[in-house]
């Protein structure tokens, strides 16, 4: 009887906790492969030299920094430059993506959770990477572009720096199709 319970109530929750109609969603959120920028940081080579690189070393620089506060700066450097060697293999690959595959693979913030942070190598990785991907969809002709128009609502927020350059995917696709005079 115990097992019926739980099953029940299992199922209950599962079914509350599905997205609303309303938002808009990718095609792929139920069950989502990994992105191009995150499919490197799961190889173990990269694995062990981000867990490297993402640690405090008794020789590091510490520096403060008016908009940053203060962070370990070798640290951040280590990150960056595995980031940095990671963007470079994937760049190549970006130019023979569709424009659906591109803005698939635009990394957003977690939704549903305020408690989530990304960082180190991914982080870096992910704001570069989306810069590429977005560059890249501004090159594409409005033919392809055209895949963009209906996600203009699009409340899903982009991983970014602090100063949160695009914001919400809806905004972006908004800004590409403007720039390419798709839309007023």
């Amino acid at each position: 009887m115990n097992k019926l319970a739980l099953i029940v109530l299992c199922s209950l929750l599962v079914g509350a906790c599905s997205p609303s109609d309303s938002r808009v969603t990718k095609q792929s959120d139920a069950i989502k492969s990994p992105s191009i920028l995150e499919q490197p940081l799961y190889r173990s080579d990269i694995q062990q030299r981000i867990k490297q690189a993402e640690q405090d070393l008794p020789t590091d620089e510490w520096v403060t920094n008016p908009m940053s506060g203060h962070y370990n700066h070798s640290r951040w450097q280590r990150e960056l430059n595995v980031s940095n060697e990671l963007l470079q293999e994937v760049e190549p690959k970006l130019k023979k993506m569709s424009v659906p595959e591109l803005f698939d693979s635009i990394m957003t913030e977690p939704t549903n959770s305020t408690s989530v942070k990304i960082s180190g190598v991914a982080d870096q990785l992910y704001i570069d990477g989306n810069h590429a991907i977005i560059n890249e969809l501004k090159k594409r002709p409005n033919a392809e572009l055209e895949y963009l128009k209906k996600f203009q609502r699009d409340m899903r927020l982009i991983v970014d720096s602090s100063q949160g350059q695009y914001g919400f995917m809806g905004s972006l696709c908004q800004e590409i199709l403007v720039e390419h005079d798709m839309i007023k």
